[in-house]
């Protein structure tokens, strides 16, 4: 058998080449990424949204919480129940959130202008208060406001307290007149559950826009058990449904005022003492 030295020997040299050539893609990449990660390219913000101090979106990762059903309880003699609802706008990433902007859009009976004297928009730190920009506009049946923020730093978060309006969504009487087939006007009336829908989002540079509904009902109760019960009663007459987790909300009276002959309810904000909150799955 004849050994052919000049293939073997080109074999090897082949053999060889490719183990340095792939030491150095190796340490050609290493390098990249060493240089990359010492000049901040690699940075980015994670920017997220929380309510309630529960995380409730982020840009990669949606918490079973965003499906859950949020649940007021308000005075039973109430015509009206204003909340301080808090929202948290964090950046959990290791790169600056430039030029954040916070929108939570929901119906005109829910979002309004309240009278300064009444209540005021509140900030957490409340040194960056005057750096925030808040507007409301007209979207027909909707309003929505919008805070422009200052950028969020690497690990860092603001938190916004904002007023918003609600009345009873269960057991709603409706009542009318419609025309039947036969040209005959009929009376009708009846009962209906809503939700209020407060849409939240979360726009910011060089990031994708995060959006997501927060569905809120408001129920005439002075115990979590007993919003439970008129909850269990809604839900038992409906057909087909489904189980679902709710977050029922308690918050304390902060005072109470006659407005045009109606029961006017100021609620005591998220963090006093008073405020209680249990997840039910029903």
């Amino acid at each position: 058998m004849i050994i052919d030295h000049n293939l073997i020997k080109d074999i090897v040299d082949i053999i060889i080449g490719a183990i340095f050539g792939a030491i150095f893609t190796w340490w050609s990449i290493s390098r990249s990424r060493r240089l990359a990660v010492e000049s901040g390219a690699l940075k980015k913000a994670i920017p997220s949204i929380y309510f309630l101090k529960q995380k409730y979106l982020t840009r990669n990762y949606r918490n079973p919480i965003g499906n859950t059903n949020w649940v007021l309880l308000c005075p039973k003699d109430a015509n009206l129940a204003i909340y301080s609802l808090s929202f948290q706008v964090a950046n959990e990433g290791d790169d600056l959130l430039d030029s954040p902007v916070f929108i939570v859009q929901g119906s005109i009976d829910c979002i309004k202008n309240a009278p300064e004297h009444l209540f005021k928009l509140e900030c957490n730190p409340g040194v960056l208060k005057d750096s925030i920009k808040r507007s409301i506009i007209n979207l027909g049946k909707f309003n929505q406001i919008s805070y422009i923020l200052p950028d969020i730093g690497n690990n860092s978060a603001l938190e916004l307290t904002d007023c918003f309006c609600f009345t009873n969504t269960v057991n709603v009487p409706v009542a009318g007149e419609a025309l039947s087939l036969d040209g005959i006007k009929v009376k009708y009336s009846a009962k209906f559950a809503f939700s209020y829908i407060l849409s939240l989002g979360l726009l910011a540079r060089d990031y994708p826009p995060i959006k997501h509904d927060l569905k809120m009902m408001c129920l005439p109760a002075d115990s979590i058990e007993e919003a439970k019960d008129i909850l269990g009663r809604e839900i038992s007459d409906r057909k087909g449904n489904n189980k679902k987790y709710y977050a029922f909300l308690k918050f304390g009276v902060e005072k109470k005022k006659k407005l045009r002959k109606e029961n006017v309810y100021f609620m005591k904000k998220y963090m006093e003492e008073g405020f209680d909150m249990k997840f039910i799955y029903m």
